[in-house]
């Protein structure tokens, strides 16, 4: 059986680097152990050699973080390890679900840096800490993830009626967590709240959908284009080909890039919604709060700061029983 691969921090920093962008010894070390909230500003990368703005360069650690939570992850069937938690999921084919199962469950306290064992062998499963997308057993309380069982029909729940594949069950149980922490804020904190069910509505629900066979929409008709530039069918192409030599080590590297993959994009969907649309959305409020200033009938809403305001705008109108503002942006 191939053990997992586990490699020396040295080696690690060797490994982390881009065509674009190079990360230092000692900026990547500092990065590892940095709080998650100076992750998302420019001081926080500050080891990164090359040009661009702070998007490039959130972006290159966003390349760093995922490079660092994927190496050393994966082992296929290997025997558990004394010190480091085991989380399962099966062999073969992979898919976005579990990829970015794997890569999020290693997110959390309790499986940080776990190792991932890749095998359908039920009596090695049995034996792992956690199992995503196998086993047939959904079992939060002794952390398994599966979805594919007769009956299995669980729903994210909050207004949410899409079926869950792995991916959505672990984010069910340990999003909040996961957003908290990348936050750096209590779990408590209603920006966490707000911002774990904006991430499942705009990113994780899609997952689900495509995993479980649902259509974006009822129709009968043919779709117009083939879409296949979305996530779920990029992870689908790191696969091996199947003219490729098949090997379990082929497999469990080209797995390695899937988590890689899936894993960045969901960070970068956390700090979209932590670094632009929660300060936009603070906006409006204030300058909805203040409307009446500008107009003694409410309609006419002053913008102070320039913001994405159509979203929100178009969520508050109806509590407020208004059909409509006129809107102003003071320069």
């Amino acid at each position: 059986m191939l053990r997992s691969l586990m490699i020396s921090q040295a080696a690690r920093r060797t490994l982390v680097s881009s065509p674009k962008w190079t990360f230092s010894a000692c900026s990547c070390s500092a990065l590892a152990s940095s709080s998650p909230a100076s992750w998302w500003t420019t001081a926080g990368v500050g080891g990164c050699s090359g040009s661009g703005g702070e998007r490039e360069r959130v972006g290159a650690w966003r390349l760093c973080r995922a490079m660092f939570a994927t190496l050393g992850a994966v082992d296929s069937g290997g025997l558990k390890r004394k010190m480091a938690k085991t989380v399962g999921t099966h062999n073969g084919t992979f898919h976005c679900d579990e990829a970015l199962g794997c890569f999020m469950i290693r997110l959390t306290d309790k499986f940080a840096d776990a190792e991932i064992v890749r095998t359908r062998d039920q009596k090695v499963l049995e034996t792992l800490d956690a199992v995503l997308d196998v086993g047939g057993v959904y079992d939060p309380e002794n952390d398994r993830y599966d979805h594919h069982q007769r009956g299995f029909d669980e729903k994210f729940g909050h207004g949410f009626v899409t079926k869950l594949s792995s991916a959505g069950l672990v984010y069910k149980h340990f999003g909040q967590e996961i957003v908290a922490k990348e936050l750096g804020l209590n779990q408590d904190h209603p920006d966490v709240q707000r911002v774990f069910l904006a991430v499942y509505k705009s990113f994780m629900e899609a997952i689900d959908g495509i995993d479980n066979g649902i259509n974006l929409y009822d129709t009968d008709k043919p779709p117009r284009y083939a879409n296949d530039t979305h996530l779920s069918a990029r992870v689908g192409r790191l696969n091996p080909d199947w003219m490729d030599e098949q090997t379990s080590e082929a497999e469990d590297e080209a797995f390695r890039k899937a988590m890689s993959l899936t894993g960045g994009e969901f960070l970068e969907s956390v700090r979209y919604y932590a670094k632009s649309w929660l300060p936009a959305r603070s906006i409006v409020a204030d300058c909805l709060a203040d409307r009446k200033e500008a107009d003694s009938s409410g309609e006419i809403m002053v913008l102070k700061q320039f913001c994405p305001v159509s979203f929100f705008l178009s969520r508050a109108l109806s509590p407020l029983h208004l059909s409509s503002f006129a809107t102003f942006l003071i320069d």
